[in-house]
C-alpha cells in the first residue's frame, strides 16, 4: 500500500513579484485553517519569540511584515 505524505514544501524566492507573492500567500491560507497556521509558525520579533495565535495571525494578515518581524516555520 502506498503511503500518502501529509507534509508539503513551499519555496518562495525573493525575486518574485508582489502580486505573485500575494497569490501564493492566499493559496496557502485557503488550504490551512487559522489554527493549523498558528500552530505551524512562530513570530520572531527583534527581542523575543511569540507563539500567540492571535499575534501570529495578525502579522500574517499584513501584505508586508513590519521591520524586524519574521514568521518562521516550527519544523
Amino acid at each position: 500500500m502506498q503511503r500518502v505524505s501529509k507534509h508539503h514544501l513551499l519555496v518562495l524566492f525573493g525575486d518574485t513579484q508582489a502580486t505573485e507573492h500575494r497569490r501564493m500567500t492566499q493559496w496557502l491560507r485557503e488550504r490551512l485553517s487559522d489554527d493549523d497556521f498558528a500552530r505551524a509558525y512562530q513570530l520572531v520579533d527583534r527581542n523575543h519569540i511569540t507563539l500567540s495565535p492571535k499575534k501570529i495571525l495578525q502579522e500574517a494578515s499584513r501584505d508586508q511584515l513590519r521591520p524586524f518581524r519574521f514568521l518562521i516555520g516550527k519544523n
